[in-house]
């Protein structure tokens, strides 16, 4: 069927250019961080998600981290949304390479307006951190923009900000970054591109510069 030739297409296409991406990686300031996400439509405003994700570079143990799980995605208006996840995550130090394996409940409020032909989205989100000392838990507050175009397969570039607070410290800990480009969906996929820095006060190393892909499939 033609939606499963292009699914096909666009896995390889992703699996190259993650694979290329991976190879000019280096130094432990660097990172690929490959992603893909499911979403399978229940009903017109309820969907079943999923996500796998590694983080991979040069001169640290790697993956530093690989994470996969999934929830549900409920879409209460046009300017509102809300979501469940549980992810498992495994994380290795820095420094011995051991692992460690957490789980990661957490929920979202997504808050989507739009300015022109601009789109705006606020997301909040709450995570419960499961399996480190004391369990802790953080906020995310993410602010983006996104604005669609026309440039050969380019459809879309956005932008956007981070920001993490972690409960146990009382400390804003992290910053995040992020520019990037939407390419044309192929069938029911679709690919981002994009550059983030990480900015961190606790974790090693406290500076990441990362190219990441995110390929979308709508099941």
């Amino acid at each position: 069927m033609q939606w499963r030739a292009a699914l096909l297409a666009s896995i390889v296409v992703a699996a190259a250019s993650i694979g290329a991406a991976i190879a000019a990686v280096h130094g432990t300031d660097s990172q690929v961080w490959p992603e893909i996400d499911l979403e399978a439509p229940i009903t017109n405003q309820l969907s079943l998600t999923g996500l796998a994700t590694v983080r991979v570079g040069d001169g640290l143990p790697s993956p530093a981290m690989a994470a996969a799980g999934g929830g549900l995605a409920y879409q209460l208006s046009t300017h509102w949304s809300v979501a469940a996840d549980d992810y498992w995550v495994r994380i290795r130090s820095p420094v011995s390479g051991a692992g460690l394996d957490l789980q990661l409940p957490l929920a979202a409020v997504t808050y989507t307006m739009r300015l022109g032909s601009f789109e705006l989205d606020d997301r909040n989100r709450g995570e419960r951190i499961v399996g480190l000392s004391g369990e802790g838990w953080r906020y995310r507050n993410r602010l983006s923009i996104s604005h669609p175009v026309t440039l050969g397969p380019v459809r879309r570039v956005f932008v956007s900000d981070e920001v993490f607070y972690d409960a146990s410290r009382d400390r804003w800990s992290r910053n995040r970054g992020q520019l990037g480009l939407g390419l044309r969906p192929i069938g029911p996929t679709s690919l981002q591109v994009y550059v983030l820095r990480q900015d961190d006060r606790f974790s090693h190393p406290g500076h990441l510069n990362v190219l990441g892909l995110a390929l979308a499939v709508r099941l």
